[in-house]
């Protein structure tokens, strides 16, 4: 028997909301160091688990572009939890290794973060991980030089000024970040300006 439109079609809504969030924190959760993981305060990781992860890192490694493909997408998500969860799961991805993050920095969604950090309507959660998305981008040197164009390394301190006491970590990170990258950006200027003097000397 036929039953009311909103309550047969709203399950499925809500099972496809569930099954991206569950995807997302999976694959943060596999890109967490032992070290780092729940419970390993009271203990050094183990050869074994140090093993277990780099093999895990290499075929996230392998997987890169297709995962990246999946999780991209649903930074755009119109659902909070969704794009959090899928914000987290990149920064993750891209913290374990300098592949994962030369795969996340050239999936073109910089301009993204930057948009929610610049957006006073981002909630502090999104805002924070959006931060953190960025500022593991910044490993790559394509990514440094469109957020110096853009501005907006101001932002990002800022964004993980947002909860300014559990974040202090971050605002330093950012702040360093923010002086390599000013400092590259300036040797790369000075670097082009001499090529220019040297091409009017011949």
């Amino acid at each position: 028997m036929p039953t009311d439109g909103p309550s047969a079609v709203l399950p499925v809504f809500e099972a496809y909301q569930a099954a991206r969030v569950q995807i997302a924190q999976a694959l943060a959760e596999l890109a967490v160091p032992p070290a780092q993981r729940p419970g390993a305060d009271a203990k050094l990781p183990s050869a074994v688990e140090e093993a277990e992860y780099r093999e895990v890192v290499a075929a996230l490694e392998n997987y890169a572009p297709t995962l990246v493909r999946i999780v991209g997408p649903l930074c755009y998500d119109v659902a909070p939890s969704v794009q959090l969860s899928s914000i987290a799961a990149l920064s993750r991805l891209a913290r374990a290794s300098d592949r994962l993050a030369g795969s996340v920095a050239r999936a073109s969604l910089l301009p993204h973060a930057l948009q929610l950090l610049a957006n006073p309507a981002t909630g502090k959660d999104v805002r924070v991980g959006a931060a953190g998305l960025l500022l593991q981008m910044l490993r790559e040197p394509e990514a440094r030089s469109q957020a110096i164009e853009a501005g907006a390394l101001t932002q990002l301190v800022e964004g993980f000024e947002v909860r300014a006491r559990p974040r202090r970590a971050g605002a330093r990170a950012a702040r360093r970040a923010i002086d390599v990258c000013a400092l590259r950006s300036i040797r790369a200027r000075c670097g082009a300006a001499r090529a220019r003097r040297r091409r009017r000397r011949k």
